[in-house]
């Protein structure tokens, strides 16, 4: 009986070692599972925060070109809207400022005439209000819109003044010209 017995226990050994492996197995896989799944939320967690970032970046980025695209368009369109209100039928004409030319719209009443002049000034583009007579005095001119470049020409057969600022270009039709 010892010989079985021996056997006895050395099968039951293996039993152990066998349960004991499977145990181990079972243990390791499990670990593995959780270190993937760990692994695979901080991959989320990377990506998300990745996402989160460029978005961010994307969105200055934009907002950035819109308030430039703004602050332009804002600039070309204070110009062309005081060009409109000065304009009535014969009031434009082109005067020579203090650094170079000057768009000029004489409103004429019983009381005088009176222009209200545009033009470029110390890298500002003003608007100045005085008695046709009246020599060009820019420092009573209000700034309407800081720039270096002040152009305009304009095209009397359609009544089309372009005016050109480093903001860009704006088309104003005038009644100055006949134009309707």
């Amino acid at each position: 009986m010892s010989d079985s017995r021996r056997t006895y226990q050395v099968a039951r050994s293996q039993q152990k070692s066998v349960a004991l492996a499977s145990a181990l197995k079972a243990e390791h896989v499990q670990r593995a599972g959780q270190y993937f799944t760990l692994l695979l939320f901080g991959a989320f967690v990377i990506l998300l925060l990745l996402g989160l970032w460029l978005g961010t970046v994307a969105f200055r980025s934009i907002t950035a070109t819109q308030a430039t695209t703004d602050n332009a368009r804002l600039a070309l369109n204070s110009v062309q809207n005081r060009v409109r209100s000065f304009d009535a039928l014969d009031a434009f004409s082109v005067g020579s400022g203090p650094e170079g030319p000057s768009m000029v719209f004489t409103h004429k009443l019983e009381a005088g005439n009176y222009e209200n002049r545009l033009y470029l000034h110390e890298g500002a583009l003003v608007q100045e209000l005085a008695f046709d007579t009246d020599p060009y005095l820019p420092m009573t001119a209000t700034t309407i819109v800081d720039t270096q470049t002040f152009a305009f020409s304009y095209d009397a057969s359609a009544g089309l003044l372009t005016v050109t600022t480093d903001q860009g270009t704006v088309d104003i039709a005038l009644r100055s010209g006949g134009a309707q």
